[in-house]
């Protein structure tokens, strides 16, 4: 019976719904100045959580802008840099309540009136019972 309660258990946390959980990873982005900023991961969850930190250096692929109309997209302009061979070694591992943080450069804004373009930060992470990819999203800045 206790074996059947965790296969349960383990379902329901590989499709998001953990019932104990109060929070799960937050995320934080805070401008330094206009091409700078820091990116901060806490885990909150009661299971050790794994991130990427080459994936988490690469903005084009974890930050979003949205317009003052409210579109949402990915960064454009440069693609990102081909992956290195042994990318399971950029791999970190977060335990309940640690916290990682990573120093970026923000994109260029080609729109003069900055306080009308916004940005965040999508970020994926896989916890240790499920590899399913899993996204955090800080709250939206001004860029």
């Amino acid at each position: 019976m206790q074996n059947y309660f965790s296969i349960i258990l383990a379902i329901l946390m590989c499709q998001g719904y953990n019932p104990s959980q109060n929070q799960e990873v937050s995320v934080s982005l805070r401008k330094i100045n206009d091409m700078q900023g820091d990116l901060h991961i806490v885990n909150h969850l009661k299971e050790d959580i794994v991130v990427n930190k080459f994936i988490l250096s690469v903005n084009v692929l974890i930050f979003e802008l949205q317009t003052d109309t409210g579109y949402i997209k990915k960064i454009s302009g440069t693609p990102p840099p081909i992956p290195p061979s042994n990318l399971e070694a950029y791999d970190v591992v977060l335990k309940q309540n640690e916290a990682i943080t990573i120093s970026l450069h923000f994109p260029s804004s080609k729109n003069k009136d900055k306080t009308k373009v916004k940005l965040r930060a999508k970020i994926p992470y896989k916890t240790r019972i499920c590899q399913n990819e899993k996204i955090a999203y800080s709250d939206w800045i001004f860029l």
